[in-house]
This record gives structure tokens, sequence and C-alpha cells, in this order.
């Protein structure tokens, strides 16, 4: 738990009408943490924020059914051949003999399985549950051939944890209950489970959510890119993404004649190109390269939300070998399937290196910049953060020694940024990808050679 996350709770407390010591009322408040540590914090420092009381765990019954990824979790832990009781969403189905088979949408169905997840908008076959509807009454009353209104519905379901297309799945299910439309106007985030990249939320900040077509000529969307943008400093806390089967695929190129235009979706969003006679560059939180699915969805990475005002020689050299590491890793489907990012510079009091004038705005300078990289592979969760400074150097950052020389925890980036990452994880699996990492999960073991994928991008 971050000082960020105490300031949340403590707030709470005092807006509900709680009554605290009167010590408490005067100066601090002493929180004992379940781990028996004690934290003394400063009642005067704390700010409106809210409180969120953690749900109680499935445990496969009717009461209390598994979510999607707690039954992921059951398989891979517990083993197969179980019945249970499951909720998720409707949102697919798997058009072929394998789990990458999956299509998230009504077009070329099957009638013979579903795909169900934590979240309507879920796109990565690895964090859905394929369930099979054998011939008859069941198939009869879900299959989205005959039943589209069923796509994106709330299910209930009781059937048999097993093996189904290679992993997890629901075989022969016997009961089924059909609930309301999951909301598919308001993108998901926070806590949600389905969108393990975002962080807590900053209290004041605007979230701005960008959706992007998943091909050209497609009308079928994903959510882009998340950002956690400050209105008062006019730069973000965070931009999170991730990269799945869908949003790592590249059909098309850096767009052309790039400008950096006003954010449509953001109130407070900086004019177009703000940083053009500042000297900085403005430099891309999510990497043009990062988002090649479709055209739309590069374009928004061009968004003045997106930008931070980066020295030219650290954006075209060392942050640029940092985006190159993560291209390379999210090009590579045996890598992860599903590889989170959360990126971002620190723009809160001392963390600056100054101001610059922005048509009469005044923008942060981050002193230091983090990549926070989480991968999911075979059901099993691995994370890496990385922290540098913001200055010259004489080095591009692509080598695997720079990289190590770069490398902390989430915990440890969490005390430096006061943010509070993967949230939406189950409480003791955050817990241990948080605490450490392992160069070896990452091909950064002092043997390895570094593979430049991408070529440079700069304004």
């Amino acid at each position: 738990m971050t000082r960020h996350t105490l300031n949340r709770l403590l707030g709470t407390l005092l807006l509900l009408g709680v009554a605290l010591p009167a010590a408490a009322q005067q100066d601090f408040m002493d929180i004992v943490l379940r781990s028996g540590q004690k934290i003394s914090y400063p009642v005067s420092e704390i700010a409106e924020v809210c409180f969120h009381a953690e749900a109680e765990p499935g445990d496969g019954t009717r009461e209390h059914p598994y979510t999607v990824p707690e039954a992921l979790v059951a398989y891979q832990t517990q083993g197969a051949a179980r019945q249970v009781w499951v909720k998720g969403v409707v949102v697919g189905t798997v058009a072929g003999s394998y789990l990458s088979d999956a299509r998230f949408s009504l077009d070329g169905c099957s009638a013979s399985n579903l795909l169900i997840a934590a979240s309507a908008w879920e796109t990565g076959a690895s964090r859905c549950l394929p369930v099979q509807l054998p011939a008859g009454d069941i198939r009869k009353a879900l299959n989205l051939q005959d039943n589209p209104d069923n796509f994106h519905r709330e299910l209930l379901l009781y059937g048999s944890l097993d093996k189904y297309f290679g992993g997890a799945g629901l075989k022969g299910p016997q009961k089924y209950e059909i609930g309301a439309k999951a909301d598919t106007e308001i993108e998901p985030a926070g806590d949600h489970p389905g969108r393990i990249e975002v962080p807590a939320l900053i209290s004041g900040d605007e979230l701005i959510v960008h959706q992007a077509f998943v091909s050209d000529g497609s009308t079928d969307r994903v959510p882009n890119y998340y950002v956690s943008y400050s209105p008062t400093a006019h730069h973000a806390h965070w931009v999170a993404y991730r990269f799945d089967n869908v949003t790592r695929r590249q059909n098309t190129s850096r767009a052309e004649g790039s400008s950096y235009p006003q954010d449509p979706d953001c109130r407070s969003s900086l004019p177009a190109n703000a940083f053009a006679a500042t000297g900085y560059d403005h430099g891309h939180i999510c990497a043009s390269a990062d988002r090649l699915y479709s055209s739309q969805a590069n374009e928004q990475t061009f968004y003045m939300t997106n930008m931070s005002p980066q020295i030219p020689n650290f954006n075209r050299g060392y942050w640029r070998g940092y985006e190159s590491f993560v291209q390379s890793l999210a090009a590579d489907a045996a890598f992860a399937d599903t590889l989170y990012v959360v990126k971002g510079g620190t723009i809160a009091s001392g963390q600056t290196a100054g101001q610059i004038d922005c048509s009469g705005l005044s923008v942060p300078v981050p002193k230091h910049y983090f990549v926070a990289l989480l991968k999911l592979k075979a059901g099993r969760y691995s994370a890496i953060a990385f922290w540098m400074e913001h200055r010259e150097y004489d080095t591009v950052g692509d080598k695997p020694a720079d990289f190590r020389a770069h490398a902390l925890s989430i915990d440890e980036l969490e005390r430096l940024t006061g943010f509070d990452f993967y949230t939406a994880l189950p409480a003791a699996t955050q817990q241990e990808v948080e605490a450490a990492y392992d160069f070896g999960q990452w091909g950064l073991a002092p043997d390895r050679v570094a593979t430049r994928y991408f070529q440079w991008e700069w304004e």
C-alpha cells in the first residue's frame, strides 16, 4: 500500500464523518497495516479521495462464483475436471481450432462455443474462458449465431472446468442464467479486472480513454490507450496500454506529415504543437510505433495529452532505446500472451526540471521518466520497471546493460511515484509480481544481446 493509497483512505474516513483520535485531528494518525507495519500520516495532507472495499473472492459455488480471471487461476493451481460456477460477459467465440482464432465480434462467429471475459471490452484471448456449447437446449439458447443479443450479456454458468482449446475452458455446461447487457458506453478502468494495465486513478486528474478501430475499414473498436491527465499541470501523470492479439498487429505505418493536435477528448488539452518554440521535442509517452494496428490508433498517439517536453538528445536516443525494447517484446507473441505497459514522466512537486511556457500555460518538464511492464504468459505474471533521469546521454539506451542499470521493482517504482499499479490483479499475485523482478524473464541476462527492431523516429 502506497502513501497515495493511505491518503485516499484517511480522506474518506473524514468525509464520512468517522471520528478520529484527538491527536490525529491535530497532527498525525497512526495506521497499522495487516502486515503489522505502522505508518504515521499527517492528516493535514489529506485530499478528496475515495474508499474501496475488496470484493469477496469467488470459490466456484453458486453463491460465490468464479470470475473469469479466478477461473483461469483455479485451472492452473487446482487442476481440471471440477464442476464450478463461473460468471462473465460474452465477448465472442472461437471460430477455428485454436484459441488464437478468437473473434471478438458477431462477424463469422461460431455456434459451438462462446468466449466469456471479465469485461465487455476484453480483446485478449488468453484472458478469456472458452465455453463449450454441446448440441441441445443450451446451444439453442446461448449461441451467438441464433442469439446475437447475447453478445456483451452477462452470463452465469455451471459446468466442468477442464481443458478446452488447449487451455482452461468450461465444458458441458448444465445450468445457465442470462443477465443484463454489460455497459459498453464507458470504458472500465481503475479497479476493473478487465483492465489490468490501468493504475489506481489519481484524484483531480481527467481520465482520458481513446478507442480506435481494430484495423482500417473495420467498425470494431478497442481501447487504444488511457491517460491520467492533470488539468492544472497540463501533462499526463501516466499513460497505460496493452499489447494483445489485436493491438500488437502491424497493419499500418507512422502517420505521414504528423503534427501534434489538441486532444479532442480532453477539456484541458494543450493547443496543437505546443512545444514547437520551446527547444524541447514533442516526446511520445505511448510511442507511435506501439500503435500500428490501425491508422486511427497511430494518429491518436500524436495528441498533445500523450506528449511530454523532452530534451532532443534524450527523446531521439535514450528514451527511443526503451521504446525499441518494449516494441521488440510486444512483437514476439511467444514472449507474452499480453504485455501491459505504463509509462510517464514525473511532474509532482520536487520531481520536475523546471517549467516551460506554452501559449501562456506553465508546463512542467519531468526530471525522471519511468516504464512499468507486466507480462502474462501461460497464465503466469511477471513484472519489471525502469527509472531514468531526463538528461543528455552519451549513448543510446538500447543495450541490456543500460536496461539493467535502470531496473527496479514495481514496489520501488510505487515508492518513487506514489502511484498504485496493478490493483486489478488478485492481491496475492499483485504482491508477488511487484516485490521483485528477474532479468531472465525479460531477456536481460548478462549474456544476452539486444536487437533493434524499429527505425528511429523523432520530430
